[in-house]
């Protein structure tokens, strides 16, 4: 069973520190599930406008011509965190990391939401903004035919 994530405490080292921290162990091994298996890789970083979608694709320096697709956090989430009943212990294992780490994002970020951008190889952002206004989340990337 997953846990519940507290939001991270002040301390000693910086917000984006603490904050870049906190997304690299929740992401350490973990892996996208589509036609491929894709690393997931925190990120945090400077973007003009961190609530402009076309900001956040041209920071990632992802092609500004391709096709966006904005979908809602929570679905996304609830997607992934699902125990489905042929699951085994490596994929509920899965789900509860995946949990901890969604936990951890809501926790720590506001205006979540999970950017699609492609139509076959598929880049996928989870970005949301920090307190300090910076975007932060993960990536990674499906394969859908």
């Amino acid at each position: 069973m997953a846990k519940k994530i507290k939001k991270i405490s002040a301390g000693k080292k910086d917000p984006s520190q603490r904050i870049r921290s906190a997304l690299a162990k929740a992401c350490a091994g973990l892996v996208y599930i589509s036609e491929t298996d894709s690393e997931i890789v925190p990120f945090l970083a400077d973007v003009p406008d961190p609530r402009s979608n076309k900001d956040v694709v041209d920071t990632a320096r992802l092609d500004p011509g391709a096709h966006i697709e904005v979908y809602d956090f929570k679905e996304f989430a609830a997607k992934l965190t699902a125990i489905k009943d042929w699951y085994g212990d490596e994929e509920r294992m899965r789900a509860a990391r995946y949990s901890d780490l969604f936990d951890l994002l809501s926790a720590e970020l506001t205006d979540l939401r999970v950017l699609r951008v492609g139509r076959v190889r598929i880049d996928i952002l989870v970005v949301g903004i920090t307190n300090d206004g910076r975007a932060a989340g993960f990536r990674t990337y499906a394969v859908e035919t």
